[in-house]
């Protein structure tokens, strides 16, 4: 038998302090209803979601979708009150401000397990991102936010990710079907071997698997980004750094618009966390507003390093602070910001999916440092007409000829024996 909640008279001020709270509950089977019935009936305004107009209907009319003993008297008593109805139209049920302080309550009761907070406001039409959290990444030239990818679509960018590791174990040397201009799609740090695979770099993973196609092209990071430097927004290039247990790779500092100079800066590299990252496995670190400072050089008189100056790193690192995170995170980086990375000193992976957007007015000045087929697609608004110009000076790069930009960095790749 069901029955609404009867709280301890100890609780009382607790159960009154809750009251008249607005709640969502996005499926209307047994937990859905249920869950609307007794939340109703203790007083607080319940929208019952379901995409079924029939089960809608029913709970409309006071009737249970389920059966259930006592669930028809509790759902009529709270239609006949206006406490509880039933919708389905998502917009309308989630209405002002979803997920945040002063907005309706959502609970998911018996909504598909792979649907997020930030799908639910997209499916309502309403902003991913609040604007303070707008305002943060312009302040401090980064943003770190969790979900940015269904958990559908994360279990899928592991699995592609567990096996390239397993492929890995029988190449002695960088692999893989090619980049567009004739590299290989996979690079290994030096202390690679079969049985502690060293895989580091994969090239573009958005020319060779449709899950990272998908996940660049549409998903909430894309939509965030389309937020930060929208509403036209085209694709660069995309890459997955990957820092495995007892692996050697770091990231020396340097900014990615050295690398993609554009006619404008706004271009934002989406860092999207594959594994949970803490202080342990050489999680990234940034130095807050350095993308309003000045542009470091990446050369060491006519060589170009790919990396900061040692004295110029030594300062950066000492204003560095990490981005820490579970994995579906991503951290949202300026293109100017200065960053990078330690080596992975933990026990457990480190997976980055960096997928670089730009405005669809910024106009590359210099080559691709990594070509993909998808380059310069546009995945949110329209193509530009004209290209937008900031006054600036800037040092072009020279693009790397090997599988990846470590070496560039004076980390070898992986050899085969000879």
């Amino acid at each position: 038998m069901i029955s609404p909640l009867s709280p301890p008279i100890a609780a009382q001020n607790q159960q009154d302090a809750l009251s008249d709270v607005r709640i969502s509950i996005f499926g209307v089977g047994y937990v859905g209803a249920v869950s609307s019935a007794c939340l109703a009936s203790l007083g607080h305004e319940v929208v019952a979601v379901d995409v079924s107009a029939d089960k809608v209907a029913m709970v409309n009319a006071g009737r249970s979708p389920i059966v259930e003993e006592s669930i028809d008297e509790l759902i009529a008593a709270a239609v006949a009150t206006g406490r509880l109805r039933a919708t389905t139209d998502v917009a309308a049920a989630i209405r002002g401000n979803l997920c945040q302080g002063d907005g309706p309550r959502v609970i998911a009761a018996d909504a598909p397990p792979a649907l997020s907070c930030h799908q639910l406001k997209r499916g309502a039409g309403m902003a991913v991102l609040t604007e303070a959290q707008k305002q943060a990444f312009w302040r401090d030239g980064f943003l770190v936010v969790e979900n940015a990818v269904s958990a559908g679509q994360l279990a899928a960018l592991r699995a592609e990710i567990a096996g390239w590791v397993e492929q890995s174990r029988a190449h002695a040397a960088p692999f893989g079907p090619p980049t567009i201009d004739g590299r290989p799609r996979f690079d290994m740090g030096a202390e690679h071997s079969a049985d502690k695979p060293a895989l580091r770099r994969i090239n573009n993973p958005s020319d060779i698997s449709p899950a990272y196609l998908a996940a660049m092209r549409d998903s909430d990071m894309t939509e965030m980004v389309a937020e930060l430097i929208g509403p036209d927004v085209k694709f660069h290039h995309c890459k997955i750094n990957l820092k495995l247990t007892g692996a050697k790779t770091e990231v020396r500092y340097h900014q990615d618009f050295a690398y993609t100079p554009h006619t404008n800066d706004d271009i934002v590299t989406a860092l999207l966390f594959l594994d949970d990252i803490d202080e342990t496995n050489g999680a990234l670190t940034v130095v807050p507003g350095s993308h309003k400072g000045p542009m470091h050089s990446l050369f060491d008189g006519e060589r170009f390093t790919g990396a900061v100056a040692a004295d110029t790193e030594t300062a950066l690192l000492a204003q560095s602070i990490p981005c820490y995170g579970p994995a579906g995170a991503v951290c949202l980086m300026h293109t100017k910001l200065a960053h990078g990375s330690a080596a992975n000193a933990g026990d457990k992976p480190r997976g980055l999916y960096i997928c670089v957007y730009t405005a669809a007015d910024a106009i590359p000045m210099a080559r691709n440092p990594m070509p993909s087929t998808h380059e310069g697609e546009i995945v949110r608004g329209k193509p530009a007409r004209f290209a937008r110009l900031t006054e600036t000076r800037v040092e072009l790069p020279q693009q790397p000829k090997t599988a990846s930009f470590f070496t560039v960095q004076g980390q070898e790749s992986a050899k085969a024996a000879e």
